[in-house]
C-alpha cells in the first residue's frame, strides 16, 4: 500500500486498544516508522454529510493538524537527536500520519542483562534526564514517559545509548488536562498527581508528571527493578497516595542518582526536582575513569538478585 510515498512492507497494526495503527515503510531508499492517527477522522468529499457537519469538522481537523504541526515542530526544534526527530506530519485521505526514521534497537532484554554494564546504565540515565529537560525548557510535556517508549541503540562509537520516542501525548504546560479529559498514561509508570485527575479531583499537571516517571525509569535503568513498595499495592502510584513509600536502593545507586531519584519521586509535584535542578549535578566528563566503576559500587546485576 503506498500511503503519500510510503511503500508499507506490512498491513499496519494496533496494540492495546491504542488510538492509531503503525508500521514500517520505504520511500526513496530509506526505511521509516509510520503512525496513523486513528482520531480525528477528516471528511473527505465522499462522506454522506450534509455541508453544515462537514465544515465543523474539517474546521475542527485543522485546528487540530495545525496545533499537531507546531507540537511537532517544537519537539523537533528542542532536539538534539535524542529526540527520535519526526520526519513528516501529514493527512492522506481521512486520516492524519507521522513518520520518522526508523531506528534499529537493541533487545528489550538488555535492560535485565550484564551486558548493560554499569558506565552504560549511567550514560542512558543522564542522557534521558538532559534530553526531556530539553522538552521542558521548550515548555513542554512528554506525559508518557516509560521504558517502553526509550530504545536502547549504539552510539557511532560502539556504546550504548538511547532514543526517545512517542510524542502523541506531549502538550505544552499551558494545555494542562481537565477532570474529564482523555488521559492516556501508563499505570506503571504514572505520577500520583495523574491518577488523581482520573479520577475527577481538580489536579493541574506539570513537568512533575516527567519528572515521577522518569525517577522510575532510572531506577530501572540503574538496577533492573522500580524502587520496593508494600505487595498490597499494584503500581508505585497507588503506594504513594496511599502514604506508603518507596524505598529506593541508594546502596545500589551510583552519585549523584543516590541524592536525584528520591527528590524526583516526592510524593507532591511541588517537591520533586526540576530536571534543569537535575542537570547541575553532573559534571561535563562524568565520574569515570578508564572504565572503573563509579564511586566503587558495582552497578553488575542479574534478575535473580533483586
Amino acid at each position: 500500500m503506498n500511503i503519500s510515498g510510503y511503500i508499507l512492507e506490512e498491513d499496519l497494526k494496533t496494540t492495546n486498544g491504542a488510538n492509531c495503527r503503525w508500521g514500517f515503510a520505504v520511500r526513496d531508499g530509506q526505511k521509516f516508522f509510520i503512525k496513523e492517527l486513528l482520531s480525528p477522522v477528516y471528511p473527505t468529499d465522499e462522506v454522506e454529510l450534509s455541508r453544515e457537519v462537514r465544515d465543523r469538522k474539517r474546521n475542527s481537523c485543522n485546528q487540530f493538524a495545525l496545533r499537531q504541526a507546531m507540537l511537532y515542530k517544537a519537539i523537533n526544534d528542542c532536539s538534539d537527536g535524542t529526540l527520535v526527530h519526526i520526519s513528516e506530519f501529514f493527512r492522506f485521505g481521512s486520516h492524519y500520519y507521522i513518520t520518522m526514521p526508523a531506528i534499529e534497537s537493541l533487545p528489550e532484554e538488555l535492560l535485565y542483562s550484564g551486558a548493560f554494564v554499569a558506565e552504560d546504565r549511567y550514560r542512558t540515565s543522564r542522557l534521558l534526564i538532559f534530553s526531556i529537560g530539553r522538552l521542558h525548557r521548550a515548555g513542554l510535556i512528554h506525559g508518557d514517559l516509560k521504558m517502553s517508549n526509550v530504545l536502547l541503540t549504539r552510539s557511532p562509537g560502539r556504546n550504548i545509548t538511547a532514543r526517545i520516542i512517542d510524542f502523541e501525548d506531549c502538550y505544552w504546560t499551558s494545555e494542562s488536562p481537565k477532570p474529564g479529559d482523555s488521559i492516556r498514561a501508563d499505570q506503571r509508570y504514572m505520577a500520583p498527581e495523574t491518577f488523581r485527575l482520573m479520577m475527577g479531583e481538580e489536579e493541574r499537571l506539570t513537568q512533575a508528571i516527567d519528572v515521577f516517571s522518569l525517577g522510575l525509569m532510572i531506577h530501572e535503568i540503574l538496577t533492573g527493578n522500580f524502587p520496593k513498595y508494600d505487595s498490597q499495592y499494584d503500581y508505585p502510584f497507588e503506594a504513594v497516595l496511599s502514604g506508603s513509600p518507596l524505598m529506593i536502593l541508594k546502596n545500589r545507586l551510583p552519585d549523584p542518582f543516590d541524592i536525584l531519584l528520591p527528590r524526583m519521586l516526592a510524593a507532591e509535584p511541588g517537591s520533586r526536582i526540576t530536571l534543569a535542578e537535575a542537570e547541575k549535578y553532573f559534571p561535563d566528563n562524568g565520574p569515570y575513569r578508564n572504565g572503573a566503576e563509579i564511586d566503587g559500587k558495582n552497578l553488575f546485576f542479574r534478575a535473580g538478585n533483586l
